[in-house]
This record gives structure tokens, C-alpha cells and sequence, in this order.
């Protein structure tokens, strides 16, 4: 959650890749993002409002020192007030990823995650500075 007092802005998050040997990569889409190494992921699914949306870019360095890829998710519009929500899980390269979705319906966040059977639903209450968060169901932990 971002707030300003004043001046609407365009807000944003990044995540970066470890890329210290070279082997990291990053891809976005309208829905999120995935970054890779070589025997490992983190998919991520990322919503927003305003709305958001995802790219990838390289950290401006100069051409002798390491490629830094990055993923960036912002608003697409300029808000005095802003909430991102993402969901993701760090996996094994070949894993298939799992389902996420998140819904909004006015100042509640609905994410739910599926994987091989397993379950994952929590709602996120947008109604402060800090928003909370309930657990409704997490068969992952047994």
C-alpha cells in the first residue's frame, strides 16, 4: 500500500535478479511474471489499483560490468493512493506453476493459490493505512 498527502504519482515495485553469473533471466505479462535461474523459478501473479501493469528492463550500468535484469510492475494511472497485491512461489525450473488468482471486490483482496491438490485462500482487508489479512483455507500445512 502506498499513500501521498498531496500530489497523485505513478506508483511502482521491482523485483530484481540475481544475476551474478550471468544466468538470470526475467519475463512479464499483463498478469505478472516470471524470474529464472538455472534450476529454479519464482512466478509471480501481481494486481493492483489503480491498475498495473508489468515489464522488464536492465539496470542502466555501464556496458563493462553485468547484465541486471529486472521486473517492474507500476500503475498505469497517477494515484494519491495505491495498493499492488502479489502472489508468487519460488520453484524447481521444470515445476509446473501453480494457479493463482486475485480478485478485488471494493476494499477486499480475494487471492487464492492451487497447486498439485493443495489450497490457499486468504482474503487482504484494504480499509487503513496497513491493510490485514484472514486466512480461510491453507491446506499446504498439514
Amino acid at each position: 500500500k502506498m499513500m501521498k498527502k498531496t500530489t497523485s504519482s505513478q506508483f511502482g515495485a521491482r523485483w530484481h535478479v540475481e544475476n551474478s553469473d550471468n544466468k538470470g533471466r526475467c519475463k512479464a505479462n499483463s498478469s505478472g511474471f516470471v524470474i529464472e535461474r538455472p534450476r529454479g523459478k519464482f512466478f509471480a501473479v501481481v494486481a493492483g489499483t489503480p491498475a498495473v501493469q508489468n515489464r522488464t528492463d536492465l539496470l542502466p550500468l555501464p556496458p563493462k560490468m553485468d547484465t541486471f535484469p529486472f521486473v517492474e510492475t507500476t500503475t498505469m494511472e497517477k494515484a494519491k493512493n495505491a495498493t499492488m497485491v502479489m502472489v508468487g512461489c519460488a520453484l524447481p525450473d521444470s515445476a509446473e506453476n501453480p494457479d493463482i488468482q486475485i480478485d478485488r471486490d471494493h476494499d477486499i483482496w480475494l487471492i487464492t493459490v492451487k497447486k498439485e491438490g493443495k489450497r490457499l485462500s486468504l482474503r487482504v482487508f484494504d480499509r487503513g493505512v496497513l491493510p490485514e489479512f484472514s486466512v480461510i483455507e491453507n491446506t499446504f500445512i498439514e
